[in-house]
């Protein structure tokens, strides 16, 4: 194993590491990476992002579980010298996502007296997702190479797909996938990848990679908002704006309001509901849906406070609509980027 730091520091020994992943799940390659960074640095602070998304195929396993998965596969003497902490995703706002990282790093500095240390974040450019690794400017920085091209994606695919625990896991987190598979999360995470792999099958001839459009309604009436909860995979259950693919000979606009008459009961007319339309936005983030390439058209419609709030019943794919209070959203309860979306759209909107 090459454990030789691509950028030392000045005070190796007396500093507090910081590495950041989402380690879903925990692979030798990662256990790797923090035992040469415990070589490196006094102290390790381990940041797991993606920390307040559902449970999907790309992030089966909570915050809780990626800790125990990482706390069985190290010693008594490592765990003395690793802190964890949890960091969401902020992935249409870089500046916010920099700014729980530092604050966290902070917090841990402060509660456990470690401020005269210097702070070194640890890491090595993987991929396009190493990006981050360069938004911290003001910290020195320990890089590795890359610990036998071990790669999460593939592993965890093949997990859900046939149940298939690779040896490329350490011995301690095989054991926690194994008994994992006993449960309904578990049965529901295998469905969600059975019906994006069928959407794919059904595209995989194209002669070209597909790039679906879809149109979302973000509907705000005083301090609340219009959602649906999402009856099929993928994404069942979680919570959603009305929305859908565009079809063929629709505008974006004429798309969005029968997708929000289909799924919500809303009468709505075009030359009504043009009135009401506050703003609109599209949101094109590479790897914003499971199913592949998928542009989005938001358009926030903002009902006057004086008139009462539309009756609605779900239809269509949705199991259920609501109304619910801006305050009260919770990402962990959204499908796709939805969330993320509803907090940027709402930007400078009272």
């Amino acid at each position: 194993m090459n454990t030789e730091p691509h950028l030392f520091i000045d005070s190796q020994a007396n500093a507090l590491g910081v590495l950041i992943g989402r380690f879903q799940p925990f692979h030798l390659g990662h256990l790797e990476l923090v035992r040469a960074a415990l070589t490196s640095v006094d102290r390790l602070l381990i940041l797991i992002g993606s920390g307040n998304t559902p449970r999907t195929i790309k992030n089966p396993f909570t915050f809780v579980e990626r800790v125990e998965m990482i706390e069985q596969t190290l010693g008594e003497n490592e765990l003395n010298r690793v802190f964890f902490a949890s960091i969401p995703d902020y992935p249409y706002d870089d500046a916010a996502w920099c700014l729980a990282v530092e604050t966290q790093v902070a917090k841990i500095k402060q509660a456990s007296d470690l401020e005269h240390m210097p702070t070194v974040l640890i890491g090595h450019e993987k991929d396009e997702s190493s990006y981050y690794l360069k938004l911290f400017p003001n910290w020195k920085r320990i890089e590795f190479a890359d610990f036998g091209g071990y790669s999460a994606t593939p592993l965890r695919d093949k997990y859900l797909r046939d149940g298939e625990i690779s040896t490329d896991f350490p011995s301690e987190v095989r054991e926690y996938l194994a008994a994992f598979k006993y449960s309904d999360v578990y049965q529901n995470l295998v469905a969600e990848r059975k019906q994006i792999d069928k959407e794919k099958e059904a595209w995989k001839n194209a002669p070209y990679p597909p790039i679906f459009v879809t149109v979302d309604a973000l509907v705000k009436h005083k301090n609340e908002i219009l959602l649906i909860e999402r009856g099929r995979y993928p994404g069942k259950g979680l919570w959603a704006l009305p929305g859908g693919f565009l079809e063929e000979k629709e505008t974006m606009l004429t798309s969005c309001l029968r997708e929000l008459s289909e799924e919500t009961g809303i009468s709505c007319s075009q030359a009504v509901w043009e009135k009401f339309l506050r703003k609109q936005q599209i949101f094109e983030a590479y790897g914003r849906s499971f199913r592949g390439r998928v542009i989005t058209q938001v358009f926030l419609f903002e009902l006057p406070a004086d008139c009462p709030r539309p009756s609605i019943c779900a239809g269509d794919d949705a199991a259920y609509s609501f109304w619910t209070k801006i305050d009260e959203l919770k990402a962990e309860n959204f499908f796709d980027d939805h969330f993320h979306i509803i907090r940027e759209m709402l930007k400078g909107i009272r």
